[in-house]
């Protein structure tokens, strides 16, 4: 998203309150998980940790971040979390914790040799993020910068690290509101040199599910949605969009929403695939966002699956548009009041689907904010770093850990995963 007016975009984070939405119970073979205690709105405090210099992610408990150091990619422990709440004007222009970061992990008290990883010498790690139950966390390049797209799965118990590779076959859906069940061939023509295409991982946070965007090589070759099997690291095919995908992929509740480009460079259809089933269907955006909207983030899918969030952008009046509720069966869009005037990066809704996380960023004053908003009571939680807006999503785990996730390189400045609690 660009940013434009005058001054300089400030981040800030809000969380809203939505209605409440039910949960899936995870795919089948995955173990239920506790039932989730939510959270009261008029109560939530956010108790922050610093998270290692270098992070990328962090795990879903807040103990253990994906960490660049160096030419290493490693797994190390978050700490310095503080003895409780901070307000913004108790932590104005402070570090969020006393904990000092390592700005180089090279003989570093905190870890050790065992616990960075065993990736190719040449990998350049975009983005990173861990499962649901943190027993695994994928790494992928950028593409755009590497041309090769790789794709890795890291167990974190014993570091091992596998290459994702595409199955000889796999099934295919076709974005047209109606199941396909053409087999589609990995071919050549979603390789480029010896690396596979992928990126942009996502994990549906309620089925545990795996999926990424892959980019179509060849004439006439359009970009795909695979899905990874975590246990044999390898993607198949469940979707081939009928457009070049505009670099966007959110999953939910079941629900996978990628979005499109229409004619390669304009506003495209959201493709909406069922995890289930794979049946697709197309959904245009641009009633919910209005025709002033000429970019859209998606940036989180409801744990029931059936909303988006969706962030709009009039990059002509270098203007933003306040964030849309986009209901995925066909319902009238709801546009989340109080953020007028803002600029939107980021969202992740609560486990039960009844809070939202929302990145924000405005020009004046000059500050950065996690504010909790109940309608439309708005109160500040605490502070963030002001560097933070840019490449990032929000992940809301279901230990209530709501952290920052970067999708291009390491975290900037400052960057702090926040307890959340009541």
């Amino acid at each position: 998203m660009t940013r434009g007016g005058s001054g300089r975009w400030v981040a800030v984070a809000v969380v809203v309150l939505a209605g409440l939405a039910g949960c899936s119970s995870g795919t089948a073979g995955t173990p239920t998980p506790a039932a989730y205690q939510p959270l009261s709105a008029a109560s939530v405090t956010a108790i922050p940790m610093t998270m290692p210099e270098g992070s990328l992610a962090v795990s879903p408990d807040g103990t253990t971040a994906l960490v660049r150091g160096g030419d290493d990619w490693c797994l190390e422990p978050v700490t310095g979390a503080t003895s409780g709440p901070v307000t913004p004007t108790d932590s104005a222009g402070a570090s969020p914790s006393a904990a000092t970061p390592t700005a180089d992990r090279t003989g570093s008290p905190d870890i050790s040799p065992g616990d960075c990883l065993a990736l190719p010498e040449d990998a350049r790690v975009a983005t990173a993020a861990f499962s649901p139950d943190g027993a695994q966390v994928v790494l992928a390049e950028d593409f755009a910068v590497t041309l090769k797209g790789r794709m890795w799965l890291v167990g974190t118990a014993d570091r091992s690290v596998r290459e994702v590779s595409p199955t000889a076959t796999a099934g295919s859906g076709s974005a047209t509101g109606t199941a396909s069940t053409t087999q589609a061939t990995a071919s050549s023509t979603r390789r480029l040199g010896n690396g596979s295409t992928y990126y942009l991982p996502s994990w549906d946070r309620e089925t545990g599910g795996l999926f990424a965007l892959e980019f179509g090589m060849g004439t006439g070759a359009n970009d795909a949605v695979v899905e990874v099997d975590r246990q044999a690291a390898t993607a198949a095919v469940v979707a081939t969009l009928p457009e070049r995908a505009s670099g966007q992929l959110v999953a939910g509740g079941g629900t996978v929403v990628a979005g499109t480009m229409k004619g390669g460079s304009g506003l495209g259809d959201l493709v909406v695939i069922a995890e289930s089933d794979r049946t697709t269907r197309q959904v245009d955006p641009s009633a919910a966002m209005s025709d002033r909207a000429t970019t859209i983030l998606l940036a989180a899918v409801s744990p029931d699956g059936k909303r988006v969030v969706a962030l709009g952008n009039d990059q002509r009046r270098f203007e933003a548009l306040p964030p849309v509720v986009v209901d995925l069966d066909g319902g009238t869009p709801t546009t989340l009041s109080g953020l007028d005037g803002m600029a939107s990066w980021a969202a992740a809704y609560s486990p039960d689907g009844a809070l939202l996380a929302v990145l924000t960023t405005s020009t004046s004053p000059r500050q950065s904010t996690v504010q909790l908003v109940e309608g439309s009571n708005v109160r500040p939680l605490t502070d963030v770093d002001d560097t933070l807006a840019a490449n990032v999503t929000l992940e809301w785990s279901r230990s209530d850990i709501l952290a920052p996730r970067s999708s291009r390189g390491p975290l900037r400045g400052t960057a702090a995963a926040w307890q959340l609690s009541d």
